[in-house]
């Protein structure tokens, strides 16, 4: 399942720099589930203001830190 989340964090991450492509605002991108696990692969380069974390199982990061992102990180 990890070649499962590292090929869905680039298509995340494309279908996010898509919205900006127009100078569109950064979304903010809800991860639920292994969802959160792809936006952590994602994270370092996702154009996103926040990244809202429910029900993850992991992140592949130790704390939000680890995750070298500019975004807001909100778990629950």
């Amino acid at each position: 399942t990890g070649s499962l989340a590292e090929a869905g964090a680039g298509r995340l991450t494309r279908f996010a720099e898509g919205l900006t492509a127009d100078g569109l605002p950064e979304p903010a991108v809800f991860c639920h589930s292994y969802g959160s696990v792809v936006c952590g692969i994602a994270a370092h380069r996702l154009p996103a203001t926040d990244l809202v974390v429910l029900g993850s199982p992991g992140m592949r990061a130790d704390d939000a830190a680890g995750l070298r992102t500019k975004a807001r990180v909100w778990a629950a």
